[in-house]
C-alpha cells in the first residue's frame, strides 16, 4: 500500500550484502522484499543490492543497518533469542553540575573500543545519529547524541551549565567561538539554537584539562573529531527526559556491539551506564491465545517470542517469564509481546474473521459493498493506497485548478498541511502519484475512503472511491473502460454526461449520472494540474459517490 511520508516515518537506505554478513547468511532482494513488510516495517523499493525501507516510529532500533539486521536475523530463523551483552568495568567518570537542570537536565554516557572505521561504519553512524534524531529525539529537542574520539579524552568530565561567552572551536572550524556566535553564525546553531533560546546558561561537557567535547544538543569540539583511523568512540546522550535519555543510548551502543565492538561503563554521577539488562515481564498463555484466536501452546509461544529476539522461559504450563531487551523501547505492555508474537507467527498466517459474539449488532451493509468494491477494482489491475483523511485547501483547491469550497476545518490544528477534512478523494491520490515518480510506470492507484460533508452542526461522512490512472496512453478511454467495468460488475447503467471542469481538459471529461442524479466524474486531468504536482505523465481519474452503488438502493452512513 502506497503511504505519504511524513517526516515522522524515517527511510533507511541498507545494502544486501551488508545485511547478509549481519544476518550470518546470504539473503537474496526477493526474500527480502517478501519478509521486510511481514516483519512490522514497510519496502520502499531497490536499486541493485541497495534498498530502502521505512520504519515506523514504534520501532527506533531498527533505525541503524545493525539493529534492523538484528531483527531480521531472528524473523527470519537464522539468529534466535537473546543477544547476550557484555560490558568491560572501567574508572571514567562524568560529573554533572546541579544547573544543568535549568537547560537540559539528563545525560547517559558509555564508550565503545576497538571499532572498525571502515566507511559502511562511517555511514552507520551518521544514518543512525539522524534518524534517532528526528523521531526518537524529536528533532534533538528531547534527545541529542554526540560521538567522538575517546583517546582524545580526559578523564574525569564535567557536563555543566556555561555563560553563552564561554568559548571553543566547533567541529569544522579552525578558531573559536561563543556559544552565542555558534547560536547565531553556523549551520547547526541556527538550525537548533530554538531549543537553547531561553536563559542565559547553555549546557557544555568539559574534560578535565578544560577541553570541550560537545555544546549539546548544537554541535560537538573539533578537539574530539572522529577520523578514519579512530578505534575507540566515546558516546554521550543528552536531553530532557531520563528515559529516552538512556533508551537512545542502549539503542546507539547495542549497534556498535553487533559490529563486535567492546563496550565499557561510563559512572554519570552515582548511576553505570549502560545498563543492558533485560526487563522482565509475564506473560499468559490464555491471554494470547484469547488476543490472536490462536492454539499455540506455551513452548510454541517462546519460540516465536525467541524469533523476535526475547528471552523467554517456560515458568509453568500456563506463564512465560519473559525478558524484554535493553534497545525494546516500543513494549509496554503484555499486549506489545502478544503482537510480537503475531509477527512471528506470521500476519498472513491469520486467517480475518468477524467475531463470534452475542448481539444484535452486524457489518455494515456499506463496509462489505466496499470491501467487494475494493476486491473488484484490485482485480483490474490497481494497488490501494491509503491516505490521510485530513488535508489542507493548497491541496484540496488550488492544485487541483478547481474552485474553492466549504470543507469542514479543524478549530486548533497543530499544522497546516492538516487543518481541514477532505470533501474528495483525487488531491490525495494525485499527491501519491507526485511522491512516487521516481517509481516505474503505468501507475495504477485507487482508494475507497470516507470524505466530509459540511453540515450545519459540523459535517457528516460520506464514502466515495477514486481510481487514477498514469502511463504515457492515460487518456479518457482507458479511464471509461474501468468505469464501464465497475458498473457492469454490480448490474448498474450509468449515463454520461458533458461537464466543464477546470480540473480536466476542456472537452475530456463526464459527470457520471445513475438514476437521474449526478454521482461522479471521470476525465483526463488538465497540464496545469499536473504541472502543480510536479507529474510528467498523463493521468485520468474518476472519483464517484460509493454509496450510490449499494444494491439495491440500499444507503448506509459511513
Amino acid at each position: 500500500m502506497a503511504k505519504i511520508k511524513g517526516e515522522n516515518v524515517p527511510v533507511i537506505e541498507l545494502n544486501r550484502t551488508e545485511v547478509s554478513k549481519f544476518v550470518g547468511r546470504n539473503v537474496s532482494i526477493k526474500e527480502l522484499e517478501d519478509r521486510v513488510p511481514m516483519l512490522g516495517t514497510e519496502w520502499e523499493e531497490n536499486q541493485g543490492d541497495d534498498f530502502t525501507v521505512e520504519v515506523f516510529p514504534n520501532r527506533p532500533d531498527l533505525l541503524s543497518l545493525e539493529g534492523f539486521s538484528r531483527a531480521l536475523a531472528g524473523f527470519i530463523g537464522e539468529k534466535t533469542g537473546p543477544v547476550k551483552y557484555k560490558v568491560e568495568k572501567s574508572n571514567m567518570k562524568v560529573s554533572v553540575d546541579a544547573n544543568t537542570k535549568d537547560v537540559r537536565e539528563f545525560i547517559a554516557c558509555a564508550a565503545v573500543k576497538n571499532i572498525e572505521m571502515s566507511d559502511e561504519f562511517i555511514k552507520s553512524i551518521m544514518q543512525i545519529q539522524e534518524k534517532l534524531h528526528i523521531t526518537h529525539g524529536r528533532n534533538r529537542s528531547k534527545v541529542a547524541i554526540g560521538i567522538h574520539n575517546l583517546d582524545t579524552i580526559s578523564f574525569p568530565l564535567t557536563y555543566k551549565a556555561v555563560k553563552r561567552d564561554f568559548s571553543f572551536v566547533p567541529l569544522e572550524t579552525a578558531k573559536k567561538m561563543t556559544a552565542d556566535e555558534i547560536l547565531t553564525k553556523t549551520p547547526k546553531g541556527t538550525e537548533y539554537a530554538h531549543i537553547l533560546e531561553s536563559g542565559k546558561l547553555v549546557p557544555m561537557i568539559i574534560d578535565s584539562t578544560g577541553q570541550v567535547l560537545s555544546f549539546p544538543p548544537i554541535i560537538n569540539s573539533e578537539h574530539t573529531k572522529i577520523t578514519p583511523d579512530t578505534k575507540n568512540l566515546f558516546v554521550e546522550i543528552t536531553g530532557t527526559n531520563k528515559t529516552a535519555v538512556d533508551q537512545a543510548l542502549n539503542m546507539v551502543v547495542t549497534a556498535f556491539f553487533e559490529r563486535n565492538a567492546t563496550l565499557v561503563e561510563t559512572t554519570v554521577g552515582k548511576e553505570t551506564f549502560p545498563n543492558l539488562k533485560y526487563r522482565k515481564m509475564n506473560l499468559s498463555l490464555k491471554y494470547i491465545n484469547k488476543m490472536l484466536g490462536t492454539t499455540l501452546d506455551i513452548k510454541e509461544s517462546a519460540r516465536l517470542l525467541e524469533k523476535m529476539r526475547f528471552e523467554a522461559t517456560v515458568e509453568n504450563p500456563q506463564t512465560l517469564s519473559v525478558g524484554v531487551p535493553p534497545y525494546r523501547t516500543d513494549v509496554m505492555h503484555a499486549i506489545d509481546l502478544v503482537e510480537d508474537i503475531a509477527i512471528a507467527f506470521g500476519i498472513e498466517n491469520f486467517d480475518p474473521e468477524i467475531p463470534n459474539v452475542q448481539g444484535i449488532g452486524q457489518e455494515k451493509e456499506l463496509e462489505i459493498f466496499s470491501r467487494k468494491l475494493r476486491q473488484a477494482i484490485i482485480g483490474f489491475g490497481c494497488q490501494e493506497t491509503i491516505t490521510f483523511i485530513l488535508s489542507n485547501k493548497e491541496l484540496l483547491f488550488e492544485k487541483m485548478n478547481s474552485p474553492e469550497s466549504k470543507v469542514v476545518e479543524i478549530e486548533n490544528p497543530l499544522t497546516v498541511d492538516y487543518c481541514v477534512c477532505r470533501n474528495t478523494l483525487a488531491p490525495s491520490l494525485m499527491d501519491v502519484l507526485s511522491r512516487n515518480k521516481h517509481n516505474k510506470y503505468p501507475q495504477k492507484i485507487f482508494e475507497v475512503a470516507d470524505c466530509m460533508v459540511p453540515e450545519q452542526n459540523g459535517g457528516r461522512t460520506t464514502r466515495k472511491c477514486t481510481v487514477l490512472i498514469a502511463e504515457s496512453k492515460a487518456d479518457f478511454s482507458c479511464i471509461k473502460s474501468v468505469a464501464e467495468s465497475i458498473f457492469h460488475l454490480f448490474r448498474l447503467e450509468a449515463k454520461l454526461e458533458k461537464t466543464s471542469n477546470p480540473t480536466f481538459i476542456n472537452g475530456r471529461a463526464v459527470n457520471i449520472l445513475l438514476n437521474g442524479k449526478t454521482i461522479g466524474v471521470m476525465g483526463e486531468v488538465h497540464p496545469e494540474v499536473l504541472e502543480n504536482f510536479e507529474i510528467e505523465m498523463p493521468v485520468a481519474l474518476i472519483e464517484f459517490d460509493a454509496e450510490e452503488l449499494l444494491p439495491a438502493g440500499k444507503q448506509g452512513n459511513s
